[in-house]
């Protein structure tokens, strides 16, 4: 699965990153074997988003892993039950950091 910073900047693979809250409000991600290469993915102004902001990312890398594990035909009756564009990145293996507007 894709990680892509609030900005759309950084894109790293969540697979091989470690992502952490930092100072309470900011998303940090580091890529394994890049030593001294962390990365600010978001900012949110209290702690509650930043926690809710994992918690989304948490929920995509679920739904991602159970769309990888289905066969063709579950995975296109997911597909018709997702509403909104963003779930649709979800499924797909892509999640952007939301914008402090849209938590």
């Amino acid at each position: 699965m894709r990680i892509i910073s609030q900005n759309g900047i950084f894109d790293l693979p969540y697979e091989s990153s470690i992502v952490w809250i930092h100072n309470k409000t900011e998303i940090e991600a580091y890529p394994l074997g890049e030593p001294d290469s962390n990365y600010t993915f978001a900012y949110y102004s209290t702690q509650e988003k930043a926690e809710k902001a994992m918690r989304l990312l948490h929920e995509s890398f679920l739904m991602h892993g159970d769309y990888n594990a289905a066969d063709l035909k579950t995975r296109l009756e997911l597909m018709e039950t997702v509403g909104e564009k963003r779930d649709l990145k979800k499924w797909g293996g892509i999640f952007q950091f939301p914008r402090e507007e849209d938590l």
